[in-house]
């Protein structure tokens, strides 16, 4: 009787004490889109072939980047500048980079953007380049294909 009761007492020890791990972690998760959030300042410098002689090359610049309300990982980026005034851009966020879906704006010039974005280790800067293909048209002539690169330089404000 005395064997039955240890055997009890040892097994419902052994039950209790192999209980289960609730060691849930409560940290939230991190959002990789925040470090990107805010107002950007610097410029845009188009390489461009095509362009409208005396069309400016480098565009002093405004970006403003939001979290997409569409997707847990794009960011819009509201780009501000001379020829881009408020037109929106979407970009798939991975890490410290993010890449831009193809954008078409249309202002006395029309292009067609595509291109990354790298944000600097210490958060402070974003260096972005791409390629762009497009036109522009004077009223009352044909149209005149535009092609090439872009890069930017920007520092968080």
């Amino acid at each position: 009787m005395k064997k039955m009761l240890a055997i009890a007492i040892l097994s419902a020890f052994i039950l209790t004490a192999c209980k289960k791990d609730n060691n849930t972690n409560n940290t939230p998760a991190v959002d990789v889109r925040d470090k990107f959030v805010g107002t950007w300042r610097g410029n845009y410098t188009l390489n461009l072939t095509g362009l409208p002689p005396g069309t400016p090359t480098t565009l002093p610049t405004t970006v403003v980047i939001s979290k997409s309300q569409s997707s847990t990982t794009d960011i819009d980026i509201k780009i501000n500048n001379q020829f881009f005034n408020n037109q929106t851009a979407t970009a798939v966020v991975s890490g410290n980079q993010y890449i831009y879906k193809p954008v078409s704006i249309t202002t006395p010039i029309s292009l067609t953007l595509n291109g990354t974005g790298q944000i600097s280790s210490d958060g402070n800067s974003i260096n972005e380049s791409g390629t762009a293909s497009g036109s522009y048209q004077i009223p009352g002539s044909p149209a005149v294909p535009i092609s090439g690169t872009w890069t930017s330089a920007l520092t968080k404000q």
